[in-house]
């Protein structure tokens, strides 16, 4: 009898031996397509502007490598030379609230990496219980009233042998998105710093536009107080006073939107800075120099810049996952295998509970097969392919934005770069004109009018001045974030996609985080930044 059953469980564990055999030897398929990387074959080979660029021995090379560019970006900020703003950016890139959201939206996504990732291992339970029962005087098996103690220390195990790759496509597709994320944090600094310098920009030249009009207006109203006296003398018209007050309350008029324009610049590289609204006064309520540069402009091809635009690789890490997930469709349609597992002691004297005899297991093999599901199935597989061409229609259309961008930031620049260089030069004659007018004031020459008169056209020349001069710059700006300048300087990531971070895979504390209880710790960087009394 013995031998029998010996034989019995030899069968059993033989066919079984052989199911999880044939399981691993299909666990190679994959379905779906693997993601091949967009050619970009009617890109541009050049910007219709490449005179504007630096000459470089790399420029006609489209496979260069891309560090000499990559430098020129890293910090881009610095060519306005302007410590203020190189303080005020080390800063917002630290503390910025939608990079640190950015920076946790990585985290989130390496866990849901890790979470898909699971599903290709055993999943074990442990599941002790003891219990105490009574049966009743009808039960057929006992025929008398009876307690009874069962003890019951199962542990349970069950593998799905992942044949057709739907939990490896799964992961693909998360670690995708995991990238996917970290682009986006870069994509993020660049929007940032980009932002960031172009509020600073408008706020200098509001408060120079603030200086010149003050100045203009005091020239105005003595102006005005001039023509008055000489009105009352009989030398001058009604008509010179009536023009010279509406010039006069139309240059007052000026200085309310230019202060509150100043404001509102400070409070915004306040809050971009990670703070409140005033947190920045003291460092910027005093005027300081517009934002001017008279380096060269970076050299790039089309083919460097998609290379180094974060947006550009975060659509084509979105269209890797959506490709991915195009398998994960396909492997439902396919059998599921399940592998159960469990063993234990099972006994109702509990004394006896972890002697050998009360040893139990079980072991099997599971085949699912969808039959007929409604067409869900079909559905599934028509979303997976609607949203990757979705997705690969998204990254066309960002490559072509990202060109556009480019070719507008430089013709922008160039443009207001020559009308800043006229205006400079109507400037410097205007300067030429007030200073002979006050030196013929000063002998007694020239009468104060005209000395007045000239004090306020240059005024009013330096406002237009600065005003194109911020154009130039925040065009410049625009030209560095359309190349992707701006997150450079950070140093790449060598963390797994599927690493959550928590613990080091395989140690007793990983097992431990991810069984009994996970323990949440607070990145330092955000820990200064909360309020929370029970933060710790």
């Amino acid at each position: 009898m013995a031998r029998i059953q010996h034989l019995r469980i030899r069968y059993r564990l033989g066919l079984l031996r052989l199911s999880v055999s044939l399981c691993l030897c299909l666990t190679g398929c994959m379905t779906g397509p693997d993601f091949v990387p967009p050619k970009n074959e009617q890109l541009p080979t050049a910007f219709s502007r490449p005179d504007l660029m630096q000459a470089t021995s790399t420029l006609g090379d489209p496979n260069a490598p891309d560090a000499a560019l990559q430098a020129e970006l890293m910090r881009w900020w610095t060519v306005f030379e302007d410590p203020v703003l190189n303080r005020i950016m080390t800063t917002a890139v630290e503390n910025n609230w939608d990079v640190l959201i950015a920076t946790q939206r990585i985290e989130q996504a390496r866990a849901q990496a890790v979470n898909v990732r699971s599903q290709l291992f055993p999943q074990v339970s442990l599941q002790p219980s003891v219990t105490r029962e009574q049966f009743g005087t009808t039960n057929a098996t006992t025929g008398f009233l009876a307690l009874q103690n069962l003890g019951l220390v199962p542990i349970n195990a069950t593998w799905e042998p992942d044949v057709f790759g739907s939990i490896k496509r799964s992961t693909e597709s998360q670690i995708a998105r995991v990238r996917a994320a970290e682009e986006n944090r870069r994509n993020v600094l660049v929007s940032l710093t980009a932002e960031l310098a172009s509020y600073y920009s408008n706020l200098r030249t509001a408060q120079a536009q603030i200086d010149y009009t003050e100045k203009a207006i005091e020239a105005s109203k003595r102006r005005l107080e001039l023509t008055r006296v000489l009105l009352g003398k009989g030398i001058d018209s009604d008509l010179n006073l009536a023009q010279f007050e509406q010039a006069y309350e139309q240059q007052l008029s000026q200085l309310p939107p230019l202060r509150a324009q100043r404001d509102w610049a400070m409070y915004q590289c306040a809050f971009l800075a990670g703070g409140f609204p005033m947190d920045l006064q003291a460092t910027l309520e005093n005027p300081g120099q517009p934002l001017l540069t008279k380096k060269t402009l970076p050299a790039a091809l089309p083919s460097q810049m998609l290379r180094n635009r974060p947006d550009i690789r975060q659509a084509e890490q979105v269209l890797a996952a959506s490709t991915a997930n195009i398998g994960v469709a396909e492997a439902a349609f396919m059998p599921n295998f399940s592998i159960p597992l469990g063993a234990g002691f099972n006994s109702t004297t509990l004394g006896l509970l972890f002697n050998p005899a009360s040893f139990i297991w079980n072991i099997g093999a599971n085949l699912t097969q969808p039959l007929f599901t409604g067409g869900q199935l079909q559905a599934g597989l028509a979303l997976a392919n609607a949203t990757r061409e979705q997705d690969r229609l998204a990254y066309e259309k960002a490559v072509r934005s990202a060109v556009t961008d480019v070719e507008k930031a430089l013709t922008g620049f160039d443009n207001y770069r020559a009308q800043r260089g006229k205006l400079q030069s109507t400037v410097q004659a205007q300067q030429q004109v007030f200073a002979n007018n006050q030196v013929l004031y000063k002998v007694g020459i020239q009468p104060e009018f005209q000395y007045l008169q000239s004090l306020i056209t240059l005024n009013s020349n330096r406002i237009s001045l600065v005003q194109a001069q911020n154009q130039e710059a925040v065009q410049l700006i625009s030209l560095y974030k359309a190349m992707g300048g701006g997150w450079q300087w950070e140093q790449p990531s060598t963390r797994s996609p599927v690493d959550d971070g928590m613990t080091t895979p395989g140690t007793i504390k990983q097992f431990m985080n991810d069984n009994i209880g996970t323990d949440f710790a607070v990145d330092s960087q955000i820990a200064g930044k909360l309020t929370m009394p029970d933060l710790k």
